[in-house]
């Protein structure tokens, strides 16, 4: 996994890996748009976790590679997993993820989307994580 990541167990018992370093990207304007993709748990914990490490690993590929969206964070609590993207262009995320998704067998998804420009939700993630450690 490319870059550094911190990880919090937070007071409400949720896991959170979030990224550091990202204050380039988040200053820059360029990706004002936040996505949360939702995953729901299934009772196989196997799959869940071999089958998101292999998401989350050719998602970052084909959204890092160019730039075109950024994972920042990612919540586990006892029912889903939430990766959250910062992205350039929400449509175009629609598309990429679509064509990356036909690779894998369905999956338990669901995704929201938010205009996030100042990068708050990131942003409040990592003072709570500063104010624990």
């Amino acid at each position: 996994m490319k870059g550094n990541w911190f990880v919090a167990e937070l007071e409400d018992g949720k896991r959170l890996r979030g990224r550091m370093q990202m204050e380039a990207h988040a200053k820059s304007g360029m990706y004002p748009f936040k996505v949360d993709v939702h995953w729901q748990k299934s009772e196989d914990e196997t799959f869940d976790l071999d089958m998101t490490a292999k998401f989350e690993e050719q998602l970052m590929y084909v959204f890092e590679k160019e730039k075109d969206a950024f994972l920042t964070m990612v919540t586990e609590d006892d029912k889903e997993f939430v990766f959250s993207w910062y992205v350039r262009n929400i449509q175009a995320f629609g598309t990429m993820l679509n064509n990356t998704l036909m690779l894998f067998p369905p999956l338990p998804l669901t995704l929201y989307s938010m205009d996030d420009p100042e990068w708050l939700a990131y942003n409040n993630a990592y003072k709570v994580v500063n104010c624990i450690n």
